[in-house]
């Protein structure tokens, strides 16, 4: 059963019509959710909430599951290992959000550990069509990066966002994913086989429900907590209106360091960047002008120099650098291909190989 403290919290998160705004104002009225249980009618009219979010309320606390059949949903996910729900009463809540954000998250849902969202880490964002310098200053300063202890947050999408993820897991670094949606609807659906490594080696996180879809509206939600846990951003490369600018300037808000890559005036994709340094960002050219901001030394990249086994080595000599198709190594290997999944992603994630649509590519040093 859930604690009774946590439940509190997860009415409040549940109940339609208390979004942050509203969340906040209870807050600010009754001090915590601590009140529910002998929450009265007359008090909680003086919150001037419409009169159906006050009525859902109140029915809520008087017979939680069964007026919120999300409930029983959120249990089942909790039961699974490494999954944890973290409310502003948890004592592993990140402290950066309560600190920062007035709307921070009621619930917070982890996959991974929950302790890696209280170390130093880097927001790195991006465009989600980049350009290959981009794509490999990415790669290359993520790696650097993540090698030497900083953790790199972003946002699962494609482009840069997963660039910098597969990096740090490349060095077997610790990253972090904030998602704009709920577990059970992992958007991009392409990226779900990433969340197993990024939890062994960090936290996949969201404020939604296990059920969410991916709405338009939780992406800009989605950048402030991307913002608010990271002590620096780093904006690679972004259009002058994006998803990376918004994130960029909440943690300018935030008392964030802001930090761009600098791009040719006639490059689409480096308007935003130089817009942002225009407007006072740090311009950032090499990597230790990132790593100064996490007091690391100039130092040698450390990769993970893991040793390929027997099956891997058949798949990386048979996957040459035009695309192969994922049927073609199971056939030729008398396998299913469900049997190379694991091996493949591994591969993946130390650099060796790079999918395409159902196929993959040797990558050439």
């Amino acid at each position: 059963m859930l604690e009774q403290q946590t439940l509190q919290w997860l009415i409040l998160h549940l109940v339609p019509g208390i979004g942050g705004r509203r969340l906040t104002q209870f807050l600010s009225a009754f001090g915590s959710p601590n009140c529910l249980a002998n929450l009265q009618p007359d008090a909680l009219a003086l919150l001037r909430w419409p009169t159906d979010v006050q009525q859902r309320l109140l029915a809520a606390v008087r017979d939680p599951w069964g007026e919120l059949p999300e409930l029983k949903r959120i249990m089942n996910w909790q039961a699974m290992p490494n999954h944890h729900l973290l409310t502003p009463s948890h004592p592993l809540y990140p402290w950066q959000l309560t600190q920062t954000l007035h709307d921070f998250p009621s619930v917070l849902y982890v996959q991974g550990d929950p302790g890696v969202l209280a170390m130093p880490q880097l927001a790195v964002v991006g465009s989600r069509r980049p350009g290959a310098p981009a794509k490999q200053l990415t790669e290359d300063w993520c790696q650097f990066l993540a090698a030497q202890g900083v953790v790199i947050t972003s946002g699962l999408a494609a482009g840069i966002d997963i660039t910098a993820h597969r990096a740090a897991l490349a060095v077997n670094g610790r990253t972090v994913a904030v998602m704009g949606s709920g577990f059970e609807r992992i958007y991009p659906p392409a990226h779900a086989r990433y969340l197993e490594a990024m939890a062994e080696r960090g936290a996949v996180v969201t404020e939604h429900c296990p059920s969410t879809p991916p709405a338009p509206g939780n992406f800009p939600r989605r950048n402030r907590i991307v913002a608010a846990l990271a002590q620096a951003i780093l904006v690679v490369e972004a259009a002058p209106k994006s998803g990376s600018l918004i994130t960029a300037r909440l943690g300018a808000d935030y008392g964030r360091e802001v930090m761009a890559v600098p791009g040719h005036p006639y490059y689409p994709g480096a308007q935003g960047c130089n817009q942002l340094i225009r407007d006072g960002a740090e311009l950032v050219q090499q990597v230790q002008d990132v790593a100064e901001h996490f007091g690391l030394q100039d130092g040698p990249l450390e990769t993970d120099a893991r040793a390929l086994d027997s099956l891997q080595e058949q798949l990386l000599h048979l996957i040459g650098t035009e695309p192969t198709a994922l049927e073609t190594l199971a056939s030729t290997l008398d396998c299913a291909p469900n049997a190379l999944y694991e091996s493949l992603l591994d591969m993946e994630l130390s650099g060796l190989i790079q999918p395409q649509g159902g196929s993959y590519v040797r990558l050439v040093p």
